[in-house]
């Protein structure tokens, strides 16, 4: 497997457009409560003349060379952010800034870590209770279960627009895998190990494995028919 490439901007002085230049750089690595994105555009505006003419103040600390951009779009493809409710939201809360948001929607490390239905709820318990602490930061916990029986017709409008585009075929989902009725454990498993592209997505009607495979050692010769004496 190839390594991905990280090809970037730098100032390599401060001054006119020839200071900039293009270099390849170390790949980073996502430390401890922070995510590595993979830029797919950047936009180009006037801080950023600023920070090459060394009067942007946030960046005036800063010695060639370093990397230039000033935002950017893309998707996060290394994360060190706890999206999953590991370590009771700790590393979460921890690596939000002042004002900074915490919204959890689920606590699939808990049930990794085989943790009991007390345990959970003792975390989702303290996470609101931060909401408390000085500091400005906010945490949530988003349940949909609870929000649509708050707001039912935000769902019926939501679920009217998805069928729309599903005819149109202006979306298609991924299906990993159709399966049948006695695969529904082997599926779970799946499901746990991690690791899937697309939806597992169960077919009342469609036969069994053992159905559709061929028994072993039954190749093409064996269903041929013998030759005329």
């Amino acid at each position: 497997m190839t390594e991905p490439q990280n090809r970037v901007v730098q100032v390599r002085c401060y001054g006119d457009p020839d200071g900039l230049e293009v270099v390849d750089a170390i790949v980073p690595t996502a430390a401890r409560g922070e995510v590595r994105v993979r830029v797919l555009a950047s936009s180009l505006q006037y801080t950023d003349v600023l920070i090459r003419r060394h009067l942007y103040p946030q960046t005036t600390r800063c010695r060639p060379p370093f990397v230039m951009g000033y935002d950017v779009v893309g998707e996060i493809d290394q994360v060190d952010f706890d999206g999953v409710g590991e370590d009771g939201y700790r590393r979460s809360f921890a690596a939000l800034k002042p004002g900074g948001l915490l919204l959890a929607i689920g606590y699939s490390a808990g049930v990794q870590a085989h943790q009991r239905m007390r345990t959970i709820l003792m975390s989702i318990a303290r996470m609101y209770l931060w909401r408390f602490l000085p500091g400005g930061r906010h945490t949530r916990f988003y349940s949909i279960n609870a929000m649509r029986a708050r707001h039912p017709a935000w769902f019926h409008e939501d679920l009217e627009r998805l069928l729309g585009l599903l005819a149109t075929h202006a979306i298609r989902p991924r299906v990993a895998e159709r399966i049948s009725f006695d695969e529904v454990a082997d599926a779970h498993r799946r499901i746990e190990a991690g690791g899937l592209e697309g939806k597992l997505v169960l077919c009342p009607d469609l036969p069994s494995r053992r159905d559709r495979v061929p028994p072993r050692g039954l190749g093409a010769a064996a269903v041929q028919a013998a030759p005329a004496s």
